[in-house]
């Protein structure tokens, strides 16, 4: 309990002031939060990932990069049966990372972090038989598919990334004080953060499909999330599988499992905000209606 209360207090009143800290000192605060992810009490693994993330949303891509390749380096098959705690504990930073700073992730650099995590998340996805550890993988790479977005990308409501990356307010607190040259820096890097998801996308949707016909309804509901995110922001490039993916979501409509049927929703929801979309899914159009009004709740 002191321990997560000790972290708890980084997190509130350190971190604000974090940047006016020695060089050493932030240096041993970042070196001892790696140390905690390896951690045999899961509570504390989880507290660093948390702060982890804080640091990533909080401060520039710079500052932080350096403990990238530690976690990365510990999420591998080996480590996931040798050191099942170490894996633990890097896959929930690793998450935290994606879903609060994916854009600082896409910025061009000595190395581009998306150029590496994504072929590591699709190895995971592969060769893990570890459904629960899939839903954590895939959650990650879900928050990185929306830098995807374009300007011809569906807006739905409720579909919105959680990444606070995307807010505009940059902590002036952490960063320099030129907050129009910190915005300028995102939204340049943003431009070029679909390279590697696109060079990666047929080898993600064979992914998908393998993971499709899982038994744990949290990994199909991620697959469909997946699939309603490529579908609102590059609709082009599921061109090549879209008659597979429709009777995959139509099958998901009728999903024993809510959670994944409402995800299905959420897909057709899309494809109706678009006209050439629209049309696309008029062969399916008989039988989406049956399903849903098969599924109707009346109150």
């Amino acid at each position: 309990d002191i321990r997560q209360l000790a972290g708890l207090i980084i997190k509130n009143y350190v971190f604000p002031y974090f940047m006016q800290f020695p060089a050493d000192l932030q240096h041993l605060v970042k070196t001892e939060l790696l140390h905690i992810l390896h951690d045999p009490i899961s509570d504390l693994r989880k507290t660093a990932a948390i702060l982890l993330g804080k640091i990533s949303e909080s401060f520039m891509l710079d500052f932080w990069i350096d403990l990238l390749p530690h976690i990365l380096d510990h999420l591998s098959a080996e480590n996931y049966t040798q050191r099942p705690a170490s894996f633990d504990g890097c896959l929930h930073a690793i998450h935290r990372i994606c879903e609060d700073s994916s854009v600082k992730l896409s910025m061009e650099g000595k190395v581009r972090p998306l150029d590496v995590m994504i072929p590591k998340f699709l190895n995971l996805l592969t060769c893990i038989n570890d459904s629960a550890v899939r839903v954590r993988v895939l959650e990650s790479y879900n928050c990185l598919l929306y830098l995807l977005e374009g300007p011809n990308s569906i807006q739905v409501g409720g579909l919105r990334s959680r990444n606070t990356s995307y807010d505009s307010n940059v902590d002036t607190n952490s960063v320099s004080s030129n907050s129009a040259k910190n915005k300028e820096a995102l939204n340049s890097s943003a431009a070029n953060a679909s390279s590697p998801l696109f060079l990666n996308m047929p080898q993600f949707i064979e992914t998908l499909a393998r993971l499709s016909s899982d038994g744990h309804a949290p990994l199909r509901k991620c697959v469909c999330q997946s699939i309603t995110i490529i579908a609102c922001l590059q609709i082009s490039v599921l061109e090549a599988y879209f008659s597979n993916i429709c009777e995959f979501m139509l099958t998901s409509l009728m999903d024993t499992q809510e959670e994944v049927a409402m995800e299905s929703c959420e897909y057709w929801n899309a494809l109706l905000q678009s006209p050439d979309t629209k049309r696309a899914i008029l062969p399916y159009l008989k039988r989406l209606i049956e399903h849903l009004i098969t599924r109707l709740y009346l109150t």
